[in-house]
């Protein structure tokens, strides 16, 4: 005697908005997320060309302090 499927309980419905509504947000997550380390990477690009320039250039604090007073 195998115990009998059981049918969905009137919630069903709900039950599945709520999973689908729970991988749709983790889908936008997953894309913010993956924005972020896009910007993050790019950044970092930017940062170490800057670097090599001012390093081979020689003039770092007379940049460096443009920069401060320009922002």
């Amino acid at each position: 005697m195998w115990p009998r499927k059981r049918s969905r309980p009137a919630g069903g419905h709900e039950h599945d908005t709520a999973i689908d509504d729970a991988d749709r947000k983790l889908a936008e997550s997953q894309a913010r997320s993956q924005a972020a380390a896009e910007v993050v990477a790019r950044a970092r690009r930017a940062r170490t060309v800057l670097h090599h320039e001012v390093a081979k250039n020689g003039w770092t604090e007379l940049f460096l302090a443009s920069m401060q007073r320009g922002s």
